[in-house]
């Protein structure tokens, strides 16, 4: 048994570390699985449009799932967790610093997501901060939604977190009153 103990310590943690990359990748399968399957049809039946926020949910789900891998193999192999959750929170802290713009839209598309002020084909007017602005909505993405300008025709991209803070008068949506003038 003696023998075989260098060669035990050795594959040990190779083991280990193939084990826990293998239950993560299943489970981050079996989750984007569920979430195509069931998710979907769940988003759809309460009358949301299925696209890029099902993206970024799967990839925040995704990213737990390795965190918590990583953590797990951390913890099975004995090494110091202060250490390396303190290494993963400086490197979060300068990450969200240098990329701060970015998470700003990325929460600014979040919101619009949740609220649902306007949908792709819908007539809006908001107030930014170059002055008013009426057309009709082409597509909202990730970091930017697209509007084409009803005078001029042309195409508009404004960053999700101006939108997000911007008054927002969806034409669209409004009641049509039809008036008459009788002379």
């Amino acid at each position: 048994m003696k023998e075989y103990q260098t060669l035990y310590s050795f594959f040990n943690p190779l083991i280990v570390l193939a084990v826990v990359i293998g239950i993560a990748w299943l489970a981050s399968r079996l989750f984007q699985q569920l979430l195509r399957i069931y998710g979907i049809k769940i988003i759809r039946k309460s009358g949301l449009e299925a696209d890029e926020l099902l993206l970024v949910f799967e990839t925040i789900v995704n990213v737990a799932i390795g965190f918590i891998a990583a953590i797990g193999y951390a913890q099975s192999q004995k090494f110091p967790l202060t250490g390396l959750l303190a290494g993963v929170s400086i490197g979060g802290v300068a990450i969200s610093f240098a990329a701060s713009k970015t998470l700003e839209q990325l929460f600014g598309t979040i919101v619009l997501y949740l609220d649902r002020p306007f949908i792709p084909g819908d007539y809006i007017r908001c107030s930014l901060g170059e002055g008013e602005m009426y057309g009709r909505v082409e597509s909202i993405g990730l970091r930017s939604t697209k509007i084409r300008k009803a005078a001029t025709g042309t195409l508009y991209i404004v960053p999700n977190n101006q939108l997000a803070n911007a008054g927002i008068e969806n034409i669209t949506r409004g009641k049509k009153v039809i008036l008459f003038r009788l002379y």
